[in-house]
């Protein structure tokens, strides 16, 4: 049996140890340190694995009036003479802002002035030719009726001379025919008889001249009741005539008088902001004078959501705003949800007032209610204004750590992986 040599100098080292075998000692510190390391390595273990993160899209935007704000425009070019409102007063549909002065000066004074007086005499006029008129066709009216009554007081003593005319011609012809009788008997002369028979011919002949003058009376009763209805329409007719004349004056009047004084009135109610012009400005016609806010109108944001961000946002979204007039630092932020997404991006040439300088990049409109219109500032709670600018952070692309580290790896050993041809037989 072969036994391996041992060195003298080893076994002497073996006989000589009394204290026996070598542990190396670790400090406290090393092992605190160790299990600082190890959980540290598991903290970032478990978040590479269990944490997300998301991308953000920085986006700006403004406060505007969810139903919007009406503008108050000048409908043509004027001074102002009056201003009948002030800042944050409540009006109603169709009360009036402003006052537009639009006078012509001429070399011999104001034209306007001119025209109103040369308006005013016209009406004054024609007022003066229908009252004249008027009156003659009173008198003459007054003068029928008086002819009237005569003619058909005549007319009733014609009726009357007519009836007694009858009794007499009645009267006359018994006596004819009794005489006529008495003659036959011999016990009238012819002499007689003939007396009689000429008293009936007269009175016949007053009773048919009655009757002739009976139709003329009726005649011109007619002819005066034609004439009085005839004057009665001349009346109308010019009664009509002036009424046109001076409604046609008084349009002219009116449309001069809009052309040399102009009322702004509100075109609906709400509460008035923004009177950027004040007595004695002039305005170029399509100035925004006032601006209306409608009654129970809110703020809401408008957002602008650059074009890789769309996908992103939705309809109930959360979003953290960040009003430009209030510091997030010190105020804090404002939370709002997402109540509206455009479909099409904002067209340069058709924007809204509303929309603020946008980068050269196709942008979306987002509408979000804010929960809350104001915030507490000193002390007091102060309320956000329309046309506030703000920011907000917009979440988009959410994965886990491991993913963001993993995914370009993966993704450049996919592209350097070359296509499969196949297999050829």
């Amino acid at each position: 049996m072969n036994i391996a040599p041992i060195r003298i100098e080893v076994i002497e080292a073996r006989r000589s140890r009394k204290g026996g075998a070598i542990i190396l000692a670790r400090p406290v510190q090393m092992k605190v340190a160790a299990a600082c390391g190890s959980a540290i390595v598991l903290v970032l273990a478990l978040l590479l694995f269990f944490a997300e993160y998301s991308s953000k899209v920085k986006v700006k935007g403004q406060l505007v009036y969810a139903g919007g704000a009406i503008k108050a425009v000048a409908p043509q070019f004027g001074r102002i003479v009056a201003r009948r409102v002030s800042e944050s007063a409540t009006v109603e549909a169709g009360q009036t802002l402003f006052d537009l002065s639009a006078e012509r000066i001429g070399g011999t004074g104001s034209i306007d002035a001119r025209i109103t007086a040369s308006l005013a005499m016209r009406r004054e006029q024609t007022a003066q030719r229908r009252d004249a008129m008027l009156q003659q066709l009173a008198l003459r009216a007054a003068a029928l009726a008086d002819q009237e009554r005569l003619v058909k007081a005549e007319i009733a003593a014609h009726l009357g001379g007519i009836a007694i005319g009858n009794e007499l011609v009645k009267s006359a012809q018994t006596s004819v025919d009794r005489n006529s009788t008495l003659a036959h008997q011999g016990f009238v002369s012819v002499a007689t008889l003939a007396q009689h028979t000429n008293i009936l011919n007269v009175e016949r002949a007053r009773r048919n001249a009655l009757t002739v003058n009976l139709g003329n009376a009726r005649a011109s009763l007619l002819q005066v009741q034609n004439e009085k209805a005839s004057l009665a329409a001349r009346e109308k007719i010019a009664v009509s005539e002036a009424e046109q004349s001076l409604a046609a004056l008084e349009q002219e009047a009116a449309e001069h008088e809009g052309r040399s004084t102009v009322r702004v009135t509100a075109p609906a109610a709400g509460t008035v902001t923004a009177l950027g012009y004040d007595v004695g400005q002039s305005v170029p016609a399509g100035t925004v004078l006032a601006t209306i806010l409608p009654m129970g109108s809110v703020l809401e944001a408008k957002l602008l959501i650059p074009s890789q961000a769309k996908s992103s946002v939705v309809v109930g979204q959360q979003v953290q705003l960040r009003i430009d007039a209030f510091p997030y630092q010190k105020y804090g932020l404002v939370p709002g949800t997402v109540k509206q997404v455009e479909l099409n991006p904002i067209n340069d040439g058709a924007k809204a007032p509303d929309t603020p300088n946008v980068p050269d990049i196709p942008m979306y409109r987002a509408t979000v209610a804010m929960s809350t219109n104001s915030m507490m500032m000193y002390g007091k709670r102060r309320p956000f204004e329309p046309g506030m600018t703000l920011e907000a952070d917009v979440f988009h692309d959410r994965r886990k750590l491991i993913e963001w580290i993993v995914d370009p790896v993966v993704s450049v050993a996919r592209d350097r992986v070359p296509p499969s041809t196949g297999s050829q037989n």
